[in-house]
């Protein structure tokens, strides 16, 4: 074996060696997406974003193992058409460079696809997610790879350069973000009463910062490994491929340092001119992105310019958006679409390359320009269509997001599934406590923990949300409804039932001295016994409507010897006579007015 051949030998096998290590590293890049994603929704949908990661990486894998991976790796100038990548029927044969090719882009794809679950999250339904990942990961990111990454592909050949990904990848899921945004629709909290655009709406505050910030840490540690992976196999056989590598990982932590800086700046400069972490987290993001396309074709002043262009991009992509009103939780188009832009037509105008083969506009050469342009019209075309073919028959039988009721609840606990257990009791109880508060009827958060544990054991959720489940919530009439009956009533020492005034067509029955509150769907029932031992206990002052002795019901609730008290073990039989109409003085008040449902539940 002669010296060349020998070091040749030597080289790929390094080469080979350091894209197996750096797979691990790669794989940060999803449990990246999964925090950044988490931490940018509100908790009661954290375990859905979650759980859609979980089984994008499931689908789409198993998508492009057994299809995606032959489109895109196998010969022809449309698609792979020889059978050794489909299934990886080939196996070992298939050599270590090309298993580890394939590997680097099955990884690829679930970028692609996780990019479009952070911009539909908090009322896409799962299933409709999962389609579109299984078509994007089996048929329409497979053939961009084919057409710019395969030697034999027809944008490879005709001169469009992207070596990681600024267009394949990222362009790519951000065109079918805005597609599937614009398919699905905002999140409802987005619109006011009257149907209008909230441009920013207070409610919709990602519930976790700490969560975001260590996503994008890892999404950037991703990053190296992204970058330099597409390095490796695409130049594993040339002589300076060690230096191409050294140079991408110096050039992606510029990019990604020049683009935090001034998301920096621009938040503490712009807008509410204070300083935003979630900004800086997008800007770090941006900067990484940006150097994807050219990585060692460009300087690293290039490259750290990249990363502060592509921020600026971000917030003018981010209000553009805002202003087409579509709504991204994540701010993945912004991110993804507008550093991508730059990523490809950064490389048009600055790319340097030692051997004259990639050069840019700052050097005299205007056709890369004019390419880079075609492969992405092409890129933006094929993210646009795709997902409007895979989504428009979802989305026509109703099936693209999740009913009104999960989506004000939570998906979370729609699928039984709270990521904070605590916190979701917490927003049950609050919405227990405003069913209670719309009949006029109130009391203590302490004295009726006990009645409301025993409610929400006899609820079966899990399979709806809560709001579909509070007791009579259907059968409440608005709050003038109820005060146009109450003051219909005559007065309460005179009638039978004179302790608890009940709205009009609330079907109570007077059956004896054991009727009850025929209200099913309450079980808060009342005895006529129970009313007389009330009428027993007050006083005779003439109580407002619905209010039940205030002063001296307090008194019984806190006796459990009194006949009125509420308890777990007669809820479903016993009064809500024992509750107090106090809402300013009670405690539950007070917690109340400290936690926004709508924010944090």
């Amino acid at each position: 074996m002669s010296d060349n051949t020998q070091d040749a030998v030597t080289l790929e096998t390094f080469v080979v060696g350091e894209i197996l290590n750096l797979l691990p590293v790669l794989f940060l890049l999803v449990a990246g997406f999964f925090l950044l994603e988490a931490g940018s929704v509100r908790s009661k949908n954290a375990t859905a974003i979650l759980m859609k990661n979980i089984l994008n990486v499931s689908v789409g894998i198993t998508g492009f193992w057994l299809i995606g991976g032959g489109i895109a790796y196998g010969s022809g100038p449309v698609f792979g058409t020889d059978g050794e990548f489909y299934a990886l029927s080939a196996g070992f044969n298939l050599g270590a460079v090309n298993l580890t090719t394939w590997m680097v882009g099955a990884l690829f794809a679930l970028t692609a696809s996780s990019i479009v679950s952070g911009a539909v999250a908090e009322r896409s339904s799962t299933e409709s997610y999962m389609w579109w990942c299984l078509w994007s990961s089996i048929l329409f990111y497979p053939l961009i790879v084919h057409w710019v990454w395969n030697s034999e592909g027809w944008l490879a050949e005709f001169g469009f350069v992207d070596i990681a990904g600024s267009g394949v990848v990222h362009s790519y899921g951000a065109f079918c973000a805005v597609a599937a945004v614009w398919m699905i629709g905002p999140r409802s909290e987005r619109l006011d009463a009257t149907g209008r655009w909230i441009d920013d709406p207070k409610s919709l505050v990602g519930h976790s910062s700490l969560m975001q910030s260590l996503g994008t840490v890892l999404l950037v540690a991703g990053f190296y490994a992204f970058n330099g992976t597409s390095v490796l196999t695409i130049s594993f056989d040339e002589p300076d491929v060690v230096q191409y590598y050294a140079l991408t990982l110096v050039n992606t932590a510029l990019g990604a340092m020049g683009g935090g800086l001034t998301a920096v700046l621009m938040s503490r400069f712009t807008g509410k001119k204070v300083y935003e972490l979630t900004h800086v987290n997008m800007g770090v993001i941006n900067g990484s992105i940006a150097v994807c396309a050219g990585c060692f074709y460009y300087q690293p002043w290039s490259a750290y310019l990249l990363g502060v262009i592509a921020t600026l991009v971000y917030f003018a992509v981010r209000k553009l958006m805002n202003k087409l009103q579509l709504d991204d939780p994540l701010d993945a188009v912004a991110v993804h679409g507008g550093s991508g832009f730059v990523g490809v037509f950064g490389l048009a105008i600055f790319a340097s390359d030692p051997n004259n083969e990639v050069v840019g506009v700052i050097h005299g050469e205007f056709d890369l320009l004019y390419k880079q342009l075609v492969g992405y019209l092409v890129i933006a075309a094929v993210g646009l269509i795709s997902t409007v073919i895979v989504l428009l028959p979802l989305s026509l039988a109703g099936y693209t997001r999740v009913s009104q009721e999960i989506e004000a609840d939570g998906i979370d606990i729609s699928i039984g599934q709270p990521a904070y257990p605590e916190v979701a009791s917490k927003g049950d109880f609050i919405k227990f406590r405003e069913f209670l508060t719309s009949q006029n009827v109130y009391s203590d958060f302490e004295e009726h923990r006990t009645a409301f544990q025993a409610w929400l054991s006899k609820e079966q959720r899990g399979t709806v949300g809560i709001a579909g489940n509070i007791p009579g919530a259907s059968n409440i009439p608005p709050q003038g409804q109820q005060n146009a009956s109450t003051s219909q009533t005559q007065d309460l020492s005179d009638k039978k039932h004179e302790a608890i005034n009940v709205p009009a067509g609330n079907g109570v029955t007077d059956v004896g001295d054991e009727a009850q509150d025929s209200d099913p769907s309450t079980g808060l029932g009342t005895s006529n016994k129970q009313r007389q031992s009330v009428r027993s206990e007050t006083s005779t002052t003439q109580a407002p409507p619905k209010v039940i002795n205030t002063n001296k019901r307090r008194e019984s609730m806190r006796h459990p010897s009194t006949s009125g008290a509420v308890t777990g073990a007669n809820l479903g039989t016993s009064s809500v006579e024992g509750m107090t109409p106090s809402p300013q003085s009670s405690r539950a008040g007070t917690y109340l007015s400290r936690v926004d449902p709508s924010s944090q539940f």
